[in-house]
């Protein structure tokens, strides 16, 4: 640990600790941020839904996959009065229907969301581990996904699969980043299976490509860029509208991001 120097302010030398024991303890960090999220989101609405209480959406997408763990692959769906694939086509309610034989399809539906919203910051979390992010981008990206006012508020009105999508979508932003081809094409298909609109930016893209390149290379590197301004949970780093980061910059094991004052060529 480097000690902060002698003349500097008792805060000063305070956060120099704190941020010393959080590089050290990183993991412990993102466990604590994470029971927090569990305590204050999680357990209150595992206890709205054990009281009974419901939204809207929690109950077209209970009584969807109820009917499916009975056999239906398009069920009717009385409260929204229409089939659940005339809504929203999002296949990976499928996967949850053999769990309604087991436990009550609202606990099968909630306890879906929130295992999704818990792997996005898991998998930025295993990034880390890989040596592909720095330990202050890390934490700052959990404390991000699980504490982001639109993480907050969908929270506050489950069910739905467009939140699910929180977990493919911070994966294809690690291979976008780091410009892996196999892992973005598997994140991409992954991700169409959460929402009917989500194949159409890509295949957009594949177009423009196709016509032509270098538009389609400032479109998709734009769009990136300015996700959160239109509600994506996924972003690049600060200084990458500025010409992107190279992966060269973490080094080895990713211990430090580049100087505030380089910009990247």
């Amino acid at each position: 640990m480097v000690n902060p120097p002698p003349h500097a302010s008792v805060a000063s030398r305070a956060w120099a600790h704190v941020e010393a024991w959080t590089r050290d303890h990183l993991g412990v960090a993102c466990t604590m941020v994470g029971g927090l999220w569990a305590v204050l989101c999680a357990l209150p609405l595992l206890a709205r839904v054990y009281a009974h209480a419901c939204s809207v959406d929690l109950a077209i997408y209970a009584q969807a996959v109820l009917r499916m763990g009975h056999g239906e692959i398009n069920p009717f769906v009385p409260v929204r009065n229409v089939t659940i694939f005339a809504d929203h086509v999002d296949p990976i309610i499928l996967l949850l229907a053999p769990f309604t034989r087991l436990v009550d399809a609202r606990y099968v539906v909630v306890l879906a969301e929130l295992g999704f919203v818990a792997l996005a910051p898991l998998a930025v979390w295993a990034a880390h581990k890989r040596g592909l992010l720095p330990w202050d981008w890390t934490l700052w990206a959990v404390a991000f996904l699980f504490f982001c006012p639109a993480t907050i508020h969908a929270l506050t009105m489950p069910v739905h699969p467009a939140t699910w999508s929180m977990f493919p979508m911070v994966l294809l932003g690690l291979a976008v980043f780091h410009n892996r081809t196999g892992p973005i094409v598997a994140a991409l298909v992954f991700l169409f299976l959460f929402r009917e609109e989500y194949p159409l930016g890509p295949c957009l893209l594949a177009v423009l490509a196709a016509l032509w390149p270098a538009t389609a290379g400032r479109a998709g590197a734009g769009g990136l860029r300015g996700g959160h301004r239109h509600g994506a949970v996924v972003e690049t780093p600060a200084g990458a509208g500025r010409g992107g980061l190279r992966r060269d910059h973490f080094g080895a094991r990713a211990s430090s991001r580049p100087h505030p004052g380089h910009v990247p060529v």
